[in-house]
Order: structure tokens, then C-alpha cells, then sequence
């Protein structure tokens, strides 16, 4: 269900930015409805249809969105969330690894990570609330109006295309008792209008009863319906005026634009503007195919063409109509009669045509109405900082929009991968590289670098890497001197390294060239260079990409629009480091449940909190679970070696799905190895403050492989309401302070994500 309620959010911010679309043609046609022709009138509703359907909308400096300050912040203003809070799909696959990221390695999981403890005594929420709550659901993302609102949408539309696919069933159904029109004079009259409108392909004709207007239907293999009566009293240039009309809808592609229109309609059903629109774009279709007949027959067939309408009112327009058929009278309501006859009176001969000044009118709003405000723009990329966990700014995403949000500062990316080729993750730091750091101007803990990795697999197997950094504040110069201080070292204790240096251009960018010789065998490459003032730097691992993947690459590079800022998601990264009120909502709703987030522990920060693979819990059971996410909250005691309290502990949290039940029952628990196999650590039944737990012996962090030198850890399970938990200590605590820090974590509530953005806003 959550896939619908974030459907439903994406919605309100479409169908409000079409409501604007349409209020802006609207206006459009009123200033301007003595100047622009009946068939610019109704190309513009068609820029509405894009708007209403379009799945991905890109970004302009240009757009009227920016002028209405319109945008993602809808979503928030509407539902009360950050807008961010699309569900992601399940991440998959172990963690990769993290090495250089700066991390303390996490002493449960035997994996880089960042699960760091501290001193323990009484939990309490960011937001003084005393402990005492139970878990909640994953209400605490969609609020109930929301979610009732999206469920109402959603089975509106899902009805609105059933219905509409029911209407095409009975039209191809009504089609097999229609009669195949074999008329000599019928015949010849389509012929004629055929050839009017050069069209080659052969278009059926059918006649009966049925229906009593004529009409066009069909997408991809168009027939036209006349009805008998109409076949036997109108005379054959009234014909030829009928089947003219049938013909320019054909030739104008209205039925594949009727279809579209009905789709958005469903789409937008609970829209009052969409309706309005989408029957004001149907009168001036019309209007448009009347001047499209008359521009083919003549100006001179306009009084006539006029006649043969107003006649076929009076013997043939009534009777019941179908949605989806495009109908040679279609309505009967009078002022749309009336504008149709006055249109059809006042033609000329090339008013049908389109002017140069009505293309770049239609160009221009395409380009204001068609686009979103553009959110990659140099100048707008300052992020809100609601950040939970203050102690450091360096970060791990699995995604490229939430790196954009908060790197503080504009970058550019690949737009286009090499085949095989996805994002590992973004890195943002605030370290420059110490050549950089004596001239850089940031201001202290602010993000001024941002590093973009990509790797390739064949399976498991590794067999590619890039990387591309930005750095803020800094010069090609500075940024090559480290390089060249970094990689000439041979790490061996051997002569430098040979580094060659010369300035290519490659992709339209001119850069410098680096080349670094590790052996006959291995070369490492950087291409240096500067755009608004921000330097990049793009390493390509030795073998990886040929001269040509790289020019592709390097000049596939941009500011990301909302396409790249969606399409570049790494569904396997599980060290997802969670920082802010937007990471929590997203792990909430990876998980499916809001977790407990404990900011303090005896007045001592969080040190860490990531997403992260179920292998840091326990050795999946059957090989199974590897996919399944896991909550993780580290808390660290950094005065711990001065004192005999507590040095570490972890907090995990994730879906049940029958562990503890197993773990209960097998008497046992299983950890990964440094080798990646599995051991076996024994578990007694216990309780803490009347609730079950289960809990290990002293282990050591890889079983027998472990030394003796390193330390104990000792582990508690319990299960609530869906949810397994573990809180693992690093060190052997006194039984008192154990007790005491599961019972803490046990009566502490789930998370209130918006009490938490709240506070966070009002401190920062």
C-alpha cells in the first residue's frame, strides 16, 4: 500500500501543476481569442495531456514553476512530510565494502561500518518524552487522511480505466454487427474523400443502426461508422462532408489523442479543473477539424459544409453516444453549436495553417509549462538542515538525489553510465585533500567535497571502477598536486612512480590528462578540470573503460534533473548512513515500520545510525534474509578506556519474520566469520522487566578464528509486535547495566519523525 500512497503524493503535485497549465491556457485563449486559430487553440490543450501524463518532468531554468515558487515543496505543504518519502525498493545483496570512508569497524558484524557506543543508563527521545510507549506501525508516514485519500484516488482510476477498457470491448464487439459498406455511390464518395486528404491506406466503412451519428474509432486500425438512415437520404456532397470530418479526425490523430485524454482523466479524476479542461480541449478539437475539412474541400464548400451540419442536427443527432468514438456531431449544447457555425461562416482560406508567431508561442509554453523548476540549478542547491545526529557531516547515499539535497553546493554527474555500470554510492566529506585545504575557504563542517563511485559486476565478481569527485573551493592545480603527492608513492618503499601529465580536451571539456604507471601491466587515469568553479576529478581503474566509453562519459556529465536524481538508486548498498528527518522517513518506509531512534543514553549523543544488511544481525537462517534490512544505532562511550563503564553497544531493529521464534527454538544463534562462514554462539532464556529474552554467551567476534587478545561481546533478542531487536555490547558489562539498557530500549516508543523534525528545524 505504500506504493499507492506515494503514487497518491506524486499525484497532488501533478495534478496541481496541470491545474496551473490549465488555468494558464484558459487565460490563453481568453486574451488571445481573436487571434489565434481554432487549431492553435486546441494544440495547446494538448500541451495539458503531456502535462497530465508525463511520468518524469524535466527541469528548466525556465519553467513558470519557478516564478510560482512551485515544486517538491508542494508535497511537504500537502502531506505534512518531506517530500522525499517514496518508497524504495527492497535493497538487496550484502554490503559492500567501506573501506576509506573513514568508519570505525563495527565489532558485532565484523564489517566496516560505523557502530560505535557509549556509556549507558536512562533512554530517553530527542523530544523528553519518558519512556513507556509500545511500537507503533508505519503509520507514522502516512497520516490516516492520506492514506484514506490515496485509496479512494486509486480505486477511482483503477475503475475510470476499467470502464473505458469495457467501452473499447463493446465497441469491437458492436463492430461485428455492423454491415460492411459496399455501396457503389457510398463507395466512391469515401474514395473521393480519401484521396482529398491523401490517404493510402484503406479505411473501412460501416453502416447499421445502432448508433445515430457517424463516427471514427480505432487507434491503430480506424474504420468510420455512418448510419444507414444517413446513407440513404443525404446526398453525396452531404456524404463527402461527413466522411471529410471522419477523415480529418484520422489524419489528425484525434482518436489516439481522445485515448490519451481519457486516460488523464482517470488519472486525474478527482480534479474538477481536469474535466473542464479536458471538455473545453473536445469543443476546439472540433472546431479545429472543421477549419482541417475546409482547408482540404475550399473555402468555397464553407456555407455548405455549414448546411450539412445544421441538417444532420435536425434528422440524424440523437440518440445515446459512446465515450471513446470520435462522432461527426458530438454535442448538441447550443453555444457549442453556434461557435462551430460561426467558425465554419468566417473561415479563410491558410487559417488552418499554423503561423510562425503561434510555433513559438507553442514552443515557448512547452518549454514554462512542460518543465519543473529546475532543482539542479548552481545557484538553488542549499539544503535545510534537519540533520538528528550532529557529531559528523561525512555521509554514505545509496542515492544521487538525496547526495544533490544535502552536498550544500552544485555539482555535476554522468548522465549516461558505460553498459553494466551502476552507482555504488555517494560520499560526502568535509575534508579537502590536504594540497587543497591551505587555500580552501569553506567554513568549518561544511560539505566541500562530494565522491561518486561506480563499479561494473559480472555476477559477484568485480571487474570495473570510476569514481568522479568535485571539490568545492579548490583549483585543477591543487587538486592535481595531491594526486600527484598520493599516487607517485610506489607504497613499497620503491622509486616513485611515474606520473605523465598533459592537457587533452575530451567530451567538448578541456582537462588535464594523468597517467600514473603502477607497472608494464597497470596504469591508473585522472582527468582533471574546473566548471563553475567547482574542479572534478574522474579516476578510471586500470582496463576499465576504452578512449571512446571515457569521451562518452566525461561528456555525458551535467547537473542532474529529476530523471538522474531517480533513475540513479543502488538497490544492493546497505551502509546507508542515516543523518537526517529525510534518511529516517526513508528507512521507515524501506522497512515497513517506524523504528525506535534513542538520541541519548545518560545524556551521551547517538553516535551513528545506518541501514544496513541483516548479516550484521545474524547468519541468515538457510541462506535466506540477505536481502532483509536492518535499523542500526551505535552508541559510544569515548571515555570508556579511562573507566571500568560501559565501551560500546549496538541497537538493531527489523522485521521478525519467525527469527526469534527459530532462534528460541534451536537454542542457538549463528554470526558471520571473517571468513564468511558461520558459528554458533549458545542462548539462555531470561527476562527483563516480564518480557522474554533471549541471550547469548560471551563470544568473540569471529568465533574460533577470533584472538585471545580481542574482546567479548555478549548479545540480547526480544521480539515485539512483528520486530526483532538486539542490543549487542561490546565487552562484557555488569549484569545490572545490562538490564538496565534492554529495559531502556524496551519501553522507549517508536520514533515520532515529525516531533523529531520539528526540534531538528527549531535547533538548527
Amino acid at each position: 500500500m505504500n506504493v499507492i500512497y506515494s503514487l497518491f503524493i506524486d499525484f497532488l503535485d501533478d495534478t496541481l501543476a496541470a491545474s496551473l497549465v490549465i488555468l494558464v491556457v484558459i487565460a490563453i485563449h481568453a486574451i488571445l481569442q481573436k487571434v489565434i486559430s481554432a487549431r492553435v487553440r486546441y494544440l495547446l490543450w494538448l500541451l495539458v495531456i503531456i502535462r497530465m501524463l508525463l511520468p518524469v518532468i524535466p527541469d528548466s531554468p525556465l519553467s513558470m514553476f519557478h516564478v510560482l515558487q512551485f515544486g517538491e515543496g508542494i508535497k511537504s505543504a500537502l502531506t505534512g512530510q518531506a517530500a522525499d518519502t517514496a518508497p524504495l525498493p527492497n535493497l538487496q545483496a550484502a554490503a559492500p565494502s567501506n573501506q576509506g570512508l573513514g568508519s570505525d569497524s563495527d565489532p558485532q558484524s565484523g564489517t566496516p561500518g560505523t557502530g560505535d557506543s557509549i556509556n549507558a543508563g536512562h533512554l530517553q527521545q530527542a523530544d523528553g518524552q519518558a519512556p513507556g510507549g509500545r511500537h507503533s506501525s508505519a503509520a507514522g508516514i502516512y497520516s490516516p487522511w492520506l492514506k484514506a485519500a490515496a485509496t479512494i484516488w486509486f480505486g477511482g482510476a483503477v475503475f475510470l480505466f476499467l470502464n473505458g477498457l469495457g467501452i473499447m470491448s463493446r465497441q469491437l464487439r458492436g463492430r461485428k454487427r455492423l454491415r460492411r459498406v459496399t455501396d457503389p455511390r457510398t463507395i466512391t464518395v469515401l474514395e473521393d474523400a480519401l484521396n482529398r486528404f491523401g490517404v493510402k491506406r484503406k479505411i473501412p466503412l460501416y453502416t447499421g443502426s445502432r448508433v445515430k451519428s457517424p463516427f471514427l474509432s480505432g487507434v491503430f486500425r480506424p474504420w468510420i461508422y455512418v448510419p444507414e438512415l444517413a446513407l440513404q437520404e443525404l446526398t453525396s456532397p452531404q456524404l463527402l462532408h461527413i466522411l471529410a470530418h471522419e477523415l480529418a479526425h484520422y489524419k489528425r490523430r484525434d482518436t489516439l489523442w481522445n485515448l490519451l485524454g481519457s486516460a488523464a482523466a482517470a488519472i486525474h479524476w478527482p480534479n474538477p479543473l481536469s474535466w473542464l479542461g479536458l471538455h473545453k480541449m473536445k469543443t476546439d478539437r472540433e472546431l479545429a477539424c472543421d477549419a482541417y475539412v475546409l482547408d482540404v474541400l475550399g473555402e468555397e464548400e464553407a456555407a455548405a459544409y455549414g448546411l450539412t451540419l445544421v441538417e444532420f442536427l435536425k434528422q440524424f443527432s440523437k440518440g445515446r453516444t459512446d465515450r471513446e468514438v470520435l462522432y461527426f456531431f458530438g454535442s448538441q449544447h447550443r453555444q457549442q453549436i453556434t461557435r462551430r457555425v460561426s467558425m465554419i461562416r468566417s473561415f479563410k482560406k491558410g487559417s488552418y495553417r499554423i503561423s510562425a508567431a503561434a510555433v513559438l508561442l507553442l514552443i515557448l509554453l512547452s518549454v514554462v509549462t512542460l518543465t519543473n523548476a529546475s532543482g539542479d540549478s548552481k545557484t538553488d542547491n542549499t539544503a535545510v538542515n534537519d540533520d538528528l545526529i550532529n557529531l559528523h557531516k561525512n555521509r554514505n547515499y545509496n542515492r544521487l538525489d538525496r547526495a544533490v539535497e544535502e552536498a550544500g553546493f552544485a555539482f555535476q554527474a554522468p548522465s549516461v553510465l558505460p553498459p553494466d555500470f551502476i552507482l555504488e554510492r555517494a560520499y560526502l566529506a568535509v575534508t579537502l585533500p590536504e594540497a587543497a585545504a591551505a587555500t580552501a575557504s569553506s567554513e568549518d563542517n561544511e560539505i566541500d567535497q562530494v565522491t561518486l563511485y561506480y563499479e561494473r559486476y559480472d555476477g559477484d565478481t568485480h571487474t570495473g571502477q570510476f569514481s568522479l569527485e568535485a571539490y568545492k573551493d579548490s583549483s585543477v592545480e591543487q587538486i592535481y598536486t595531491a594526486v600527484e603527492l598520493e599516487e607517485s608513492s610506489s607504497g613499497d618503499g620503491g622509486p616513485p612512480l611515474p606520473v605523465d601529465r598533459k592537457p587533452t580536451t575530451i567530451g567538448g571539456i578541456n582537462t588535464i590528462h594523468v597517467n600514473v604507471h603502477v607497472n608494464q601491466y597497470v596504469q591508473k587515469l585522472f582527468y582533471i578540470w574546473e566548471r563553475d568553479r567547482i574542479v572534478y576529478k574522474l579516476y578510471i581503474g586500470s582496463g576499465t573503460l576504452s578512449q571512446q566509453e571515457i569521451a562518452s562519459l566525461i561528456a555525458s556529465i551535467k547537473y542532474p534533473d529529476e530523471q538522474m536524481k531517480r533513475s540513479f538508486v543502488n538497490k544492493k548498498l546497505f551502509n546507508v548512513d542515516v543523518i537526517d528527518v529525510k534518511d529516517l522517513r526513508m528507512a521507515a518506509d524501506i522497512m515497513d515500520f517506524v523504528p525506535k531512534f534513542p538520541m541519548e543514553v545518560s545524556g551521551l549523543a547517538m553516535h551513528t545510525a545506518t541501514l544496513t544488511t541483516s548479516s550484521e544481525f545474524s547468519y541468515p537462517l538457510d541462506g535466506q534474509g540477505m536481502s532483509e534490512t536492518v535499523f542500526r544505532t551505535g552508541y559510544f562511550n569515548p571515555d570508556a578506556e579511562e573507566t571500568e563503564g560501559l565501551k560500546r553497544f549496538n541497537f538493531l531493529q527489523m522485521q521478525n519474520q519467525g527469527l526469534y521464534e527459530t532462534f528460541k527454538e534451536e537454542g542457538q544463534v549463528f554470526f558471520y566469520r571473517i571468513d564468511g562462514e558461520k558459528f554458533a554462539v549458545p542462548l539462555t532464556v531470561a527476562h527483563v522487566n516480564g518480557q522474554e529474552v533471549l541471550v547469548t554467551e560471551p563470544y568473540k567476534i569471529d568465533g574460533e578464528l577470533s584472538k585471545p587478545t580481542e574482546p567479548d561481546f555478549l548479545s540480547y533478542f526480544w521480539q515485539d509486535e512483528g520486530i526483532i531487536y538486539k542490543v549487542g555490547f561490546t565487552g562484557v558489562p555488569a549484569l545490572e547495566d545490562q538490564r538496565t539498557i534492554v529495559s531502556s530500549f524496551m519501553e522507549v516508543p517508536a520514533a515520532d519523525i515529525d516531533k523529531l523534525a520539528a526540534a531538528a528545524a527549531q535547533t538548527h
